[in-house]
């Protein structure tokens, strides 16, 4: 795959409530986890979902050297694997079913074998065998947040957006879902931009972050050199320092909100 991601001047919003102006964020390439940070309400949920298709934007999207608003449904669907911060709704329908489902839908000419195939792998790998002939109205909202994860990652998709794909997990399914996110991305040479709310968790798997506030790009790059004192004051409004934990990754430790900060919120999506 040639080249990566790269957004220039994109605009995008909701009918007279404009949300996001001039969004510039660099080429990343093929196999990168790019963290999408920012405090509530400022814009992440409402860009994943332009990129993806579901909302109108001005500007450039281009991925691979393809511009993702001129290429046919069928050709973005091959491209782009989106999941919503919702996860799938509360159905009677068994889990395998709506695996099954999904892949009818977004690649209905994937033979059977190989849809089953990657199905059995991702649910192998994020522990979801144990739940597959079960209804997915009796799963917890973890599981079933695990299982929107899991028909992403089995797609293939060479760009993938994820919203907060760890916010209803604990502790340890949120390493084990990133870890799985961060080898696929390697395995298969994709990109991911993920929408993230932990910073630490951010630090720790993003080889780089974009950082949104004010209706824009505050900072973009480098995980472990975008993240500083300065940046989390004028997006988050708080008195935070960054260090280094005994393994050597960065960790911000949030001292107090900031005396005197000042922040816009951008959009309530």
């Amino acid at each position: 795959m040639s080249g990566g991601l790269e957004l220039s001047g994109l605009h995008v919003g909701y009918p007279g409530r404009p949300v996001l102006a001039g969004v510039e964020l660099p080429a990343w390439p093929a196999g990168a986890l790019v963290g999408l940070l920012g405090p509530n309400a400022s814009g992440k949920s409402t860009l994943l979902k332009a990129l993806a298709g579901l909302l109108p934007y001005q500007g450039t999207a281009a991925f691979a050297g393809d511009d993702l608003a001129a290429l046919p449904r069928h050709r973005r669907s091959a491209q782009v694997g989106y999941l919503p911060q919702t996860p799938p709704q509360a159905t009677g329908l068994l889990v395998y079913e709506v695996a099954l489902s999904v892949f009818r839908v977004a690649a209905p000419t994937l033979p059977r074998g190989e849809v089953e195939r990657r199905i059995g792998e991702v649910f192998d790998l994020l522990d979801l065998n144990g739940v597959a002939l079960s209804r997915v109205d009796t799963l917890s909202g973890g599981k079933r947040q695990l299982l929107g994860l899991a028909l992403v990652l089995a797609r293939r998709t060479p760009l993938m957006l994820l919203d907060e794909p760890t916010s209803a997990l604990d502790l340890r399914w949120q390493i084990e879902a990133l870890h799985a996110i961060r080898d696929t991305l390697r395995g298969r040479g994709a990109v991911a931009l993920v929408a993230m709310h932990d910073l630490n968790l951010a630090l720790r798997f993003c080889d780089g972050v974009a950082v949104l506030g004010e209706g824009r790009v505050l900072a973009a790059g480098p995980a472990a050199t975008t993240v500083t004192p300065e940046l989390l004051r004028r997006a988050y409004g708080v008195d935070a320092r960054v260090e280094r934990c005994s393994q050597g990754h960065p960790i911000v430790v949030a001292n107090a909100a900031a005396t005197g900060a000042t922040w816009q919120r951008a959009d309530a999506c």
